[in-house]
């Protein structure tokens, strides 16, 4: 699979804040739907994304095996999805 960056600085070049943080994406992009969450990685380099959305119930941050947030570089800013949540 090969996947390239791709950028078009004319389309927008002002920042989105939000409650006080400045990004230069508007894409939002989410953890599911990947063949495997070892892609998450290169599609978020590709994509240009600062934000990604993650399912709670995805989460488990008791497991000791591979979970999704393994896959999620450090410098990303995280939004929590509460879709299909069954408890509060």
């Amino acid at each position: 699979m090969h996947i390239s960056a791709w950028s078009d600085s004319s389309i927008n070049s002002d920042a989105l804040v939000i409650g006080g943080v400045s990004l230069t994406s508007r894409l939002f992009t989410g953890t599911g739907k990947y063949a495997s969450d070892a892609l998450i990685p290169r599609v978020l380099e590709a994509s240009g994304s600062e934000v990604i959305t993650v399912a709670l119930r995805r989460v488990d941050l008791t497991a000791q095996t591979d979970t999704v947030t393994r896959h999620i570089p450090e410098h990303m800013r995280l939004l929590p999805n509460t879709s299909g949540a069954r408890t509060a």
